[in-house]
């Protein structure tokens, strides 16, 4: 079955709803706010909120779901124009490419080409981008971001935009160009990457998990809005029957329960009035209760002053002050230890205070509890990493954090610690006193004021002068002491206690007509009966509240039903059967086209809600299996390995659009060489392919390869001159073409400077060409003794000496007499000789014979070649 129909039969085995939202990310793609808005309502529907507008669910059916992902095409990118800021780039014309096949950019080093390829990785898909920084040796201070106008094709329509290099978002369609270099080779090789493939199916579940989670937030909003008001009921929650009840009050309540105990019987209603009237006003009990309360809140004004004044009393002072003593003394004799782990004034400033002392602690803990457990600190082991650098420990670096440790423990160094706690407690508690939150209680204050004014305006002014203490304090802190302060005036707590002694007594008295016990049991039973006959009064709102919270519920009961764990479970079941079984395999053959032993490695995957990671792993023994393969692997093979994940992810992704390689054959031998050329070759017939290269003998590989392959390619040519870099040339220079290329160009000069001699007359152009024409002539011949009398077994600038070519060389004295000849002739018109004998100018039919000389040894080597491997071969002398 296919992926599309398996999410159809999945989403019909959902709630209605899900089914629905899945239908509609098929059709659309992206939501919008009203079907989130027609989704919240049909998960509200389905937990009991009537939706007002009868929206029903409409659930996925197999024929309306597309078996192939629409596409608007392929994107390949046009041309960078207008280049600005992009390193030493001056020209405007910047630079095109084809918008199929393989344009291979060939450029020496500092002449612009990685200026481009820098301004592609940023503003196109690259795994790693560099920074891009203007011409930094111009004389002109310019600060300004890079900037180019992209011209780019989606299908068969063209489209441009401009592009500038300080944050905002690149054009969309060319995030789907990738690109990749040197940078992103290790990303690929060590480290975790999104895969960027999700086929067509999964990436509809992977919008269905974001539009849940959207309807999800929906539900939640509209919840807090409709939240039930429980305030309109504290009057029921009280210490009695009708409290308790009330207490319990949830969605699935009974209203008829709190109907029974909002009634009373005439017995009952009799009691209650009797009662009234015992406990009433003129009852000198109820005036003992008011009296018990007063006193309560005086004790509560007291026991909270009393908190306020005892950190600011002249014993706490005294101590603090003594403790600051303490601390400077301990803390002078804590740097003279200190000296030891400064290393005299050459560590960092700050080393061995207290900020510093916190760090090496919370790194020590960090140590032994998490990242090596078990061992001290710093740890004794193998490849031990600092635990705040995370970088290896050397042995200096590990001496002297036991020095650190060492002096942590000296007998100075604790007891300043102890000071500075002891210290900082103090002080603490004085910072901690919230005076204003006293004076904030007017009520208590007001209160006091009207019965008690004297003892109320004691305690103000005993509490400003609290504060204006704390303030002084505060203030002289920094000097480590506790400065001059004033003295307090006389504390209000001793005529607070007297009033409290006052008013208990005046209660004890009062409740001697009651006993207590009585009196306890009638007033416990009033506040029964007056709680059923207020909970009669509010009956209508206890119904309220019951509707209210059943409508919580069911707002809580839709929200749960948007959770994504069965859509997540689906999205890992398909990834770990589709994705990571064809990534794999799309790795693998990779390997084998680049001739990579697809032994070597693995590949991992993990992540989760719609987010997959791959990983390289080595195909190592369990003792390595996490060794990390930059660590094993070669440079070459790194980068093989690299590009081989690289565009097995490209492969699997079906979208065809193009893809962009700045220096891919890196620190590659030969061999592996000429493989990736074809595998690039191979790719380009699908889609667009940029290659850029300074490395001329792959450059000349990939044009070999492409014409050999039928694949359609373009050349570029990036140089810079006295005045600007980046100029684009269409064609490779000359010292970049192969023999027939060369030749050809030698045939076209040779017809330009026939013209300048016998049409325009112009003696002294004819002999710049001519004369230009035997340099290119010799380092013609030059390459004629590389490439075809030694068939490429040596080349200059090339390590390796590939042996196997030699089994169609054959030197004849013929082939040396005429590669002698052509060099001599050259030799002889490309240098001027003495000022009284110069060399003569051959005329152009001279001219003419020594470029047919040149021809003529090409075919007749390149005809012998073939034949002499030929004959090697059928008498047995090769291998």
């Amino acid at each position: 079955m296919s992926i599309v129909g398996e999410i159809v039969d999945w989403a019909n085995q959902q709630s209605e709803w899900v089914s629905d939202a899945v239908r509609r990310v098929f059709e659309k793609g992206e939501l919008h706010d009203d079907d989130i808005e027609d989704l919240a309502a049909l998960v509200k529907t389905m937990h009991g909120i009537a939706d007002t507008n009868g929206r029903t669910a409409v659930p996925m059916n197999r024929a309306q779901v597309p078996t192939e992902k629409a596409s608007d095409g392929p994107v390949s990118v046009l041309a960078i124009k207008a280049p600005k800021h992009i390193n030493a780039i001056t020209v405007q014309d910047g630079i095109t490419f084809e918008a199929a096949g393989l344009t291979i950019v060939y450029g020496n080093n500092g002449a612009g080409k990685s200026g481009y390829a820098r301004a592609l990785k940023r503003a196109c898909r690259a795994r790693k981008a560099e920074d891009i920084y203007p011409d930094v040796f111009s004389s002109s201070k310019v600060s300004a971001p890079a900037q180019a106008r992209f011209e780019w094709q989606v299908g068969q329509t063209t489209a441009a935009d401009d592009w500038i290099n300080d944050g905002r978002a690149t054009p969309a369609p060319l995030s789907r160009i990738a690109v990749f270099d040197s940078h992103c080779a290790r990303v690929f090789v060590d480290d975790q990457a999104s895969v960027s493939y999700i086929p067509y199916g999964l990436d509809v579940l992977k919008e269905c998990a974001a539009v849940m989670r959207r309807v999800q937030k929906h539900v939640e909003d509209e919840a807090a809005k409709n939240r039930a008001d429980a305030r309109k009921l504290d009057s029921l929650r009280t210490e009695t029957t009708v409290g308790e009840l009330i207490k319990t009050l949830k969605h699935s309540s009974l209203l008829h329960v709190f109907e029974q105990h909002a009634t009373l019987t005439t017995e009952e209603s009799e009691e209650l009035l009797v009662l009234r009237k015992l406990l009433g006003d003129d009852d000198p009990a109820k005036a003992a209760v008011a009296l018990r309360r007063a006193v309560g809140r005086l004790q509560l004004l007291e026991n909270e002053l009393t908190a306020v004044a005892s950190p600011l009393t002249d014993e706490h002072i005294n101590a603090l002050e003594l403790a600051f003593k303490q601390l400077v003394a301990a803390e002078n004799a804590s740097k003279l230890a200190s000296q030891a782990v400064t290393d005299n004034g050459q560590a960092l400033a700050g080393t061995g205070t207290e900020p510093w002392e916190v760090l090496m602690r919370s790194a020590m803990e960090f140590t032994t509890k998490s990242a090596y457990p078990g061992h001290e600190f710093p740890p004794a082991v193998e490849d031990a990493k600092c635990v705040l650098c995370q970088q290896p420990l050397s042995l200096e670096a590990t001496e002297r954090l036991r020095r650190f440790v060492t002096f942590l423990d000296t007998e100075a160094q604790k007891l300043y610690t102890e000071k500075r706690l002891e210290t900082a407690a103090f002080y603490k508690a004085i910072t901690r006193v919230d005076i204003d939150g006293f004076l904030a209680d007017t009520v208590r204050l007001d209160e006091l004021k009207e019965e008690y004014p004297a003892i109320e305006l004691s305690l103000r002014e005993f509490v400003a002068a609290l504060q204006r203490r704390k303030n002084d304090i505060i203030a002289a802190a920094p000097q480590r002491t506790v400065g001059e302060l004033f003295g307090l005036p006389e504390s209000p707590v001793p005529a607070l206690q007297r009033l409290i002694e006052g008013k208990t007594r005046h209660a004890t008295q009062l409740e001697g007509a009651l006993t207590p016990e009585a009196r306890q049991l009638k007033v416990r039973r009033l506040r029964e009966l007056e709680a059923r006959v207020k909970l009669g009064e509010m009956l209508h709102l206890v119904s309220d509240s019951i509707n209210e919270l059943k409508r919580e519920h069911a707002f809580a009961e839709a929200s749960r039903a948007c959770s994504t764990t069965s859509l997540t479970r689906k999205i890992n079941e398909l990834y770990d059967r589709v994705v990571t079984t064809e990534l794999e395999d799309a790795l693998m053959r990779e390997c084998s086209e680049l001739g990579i032993n697809p032994e070597l490695i693995g590949l991992e995957m993990s992540g989760q809600r719609g987010t997959r990671m791959q990983k390289l792993k080595l195909a190592a023994s369990a003792q390595f299996s996490r060794v990390k393969p930059s660590g094993v692997l070669s440079e070459g093979e790194q980068r093989a390995i690299a590009l081989a994940s690289f565009l097995a992810e490209i492969s699997l992704e079906q979208d065809g659009s193009g893809i962009v390689f700045d220096d891919p054959v890196s620190s590659v031998d030969h061999v592996r060489r000429e493989k990736i050329a074809l595998r690039l070759v191979k790719e380009s017939k699908s889609r667009q392919v940029v290659v850029f290269s300074h490395d001329l003998a792959f450059a000349w590989s990939l044009r070999d390869l492409a014409k050999r392959n039928g694949a359609p390619h373009s050349e570029r040519f990036v140089f810079s001159n006295q005045t600007s870099k980046g100029n684009i040339a269409p064609n490779f220079p000359f010292e970049a073409k192969r023999l027939d290329a060369r030749v050809n160009d030698l045939k076209a000069l040779a017809a330009r400077a026939r013209k300048q001699l016998e049409k325009e007359n112009d003696y002294e152009a004819y002999n710049d060409l001519v004369r230009q024409g035997y340099r290119k002539m010799r380092d013609t011949w030059e390459l004629v003794v590389e490439d075809l009398l030694f068939n490429e077994a040596v080349k200059r600038f090339r390590r390796s000496v590939e042996t196997q070519r030699l089994a169609s060389v054959h030197v004849s004295d013929d082939e040396v007499q005429a590669v002698s000849r052509g060099m001599t002739r050259c030799s002889y018109f490309t240098h001027e000789g003495g000022a009284e004998a110069p060399p003569p100018l051959p005329q152009p039919d001279e001219f003419e014979a020594d470029l047919q000389m040149l021809e003529s040894t090409v075919t007749r080597l390149k005809a012998q070649q073939g034949e002499v491997e030929k004959r090697r071969k059928k008498e047995g002398l090769l291998g």
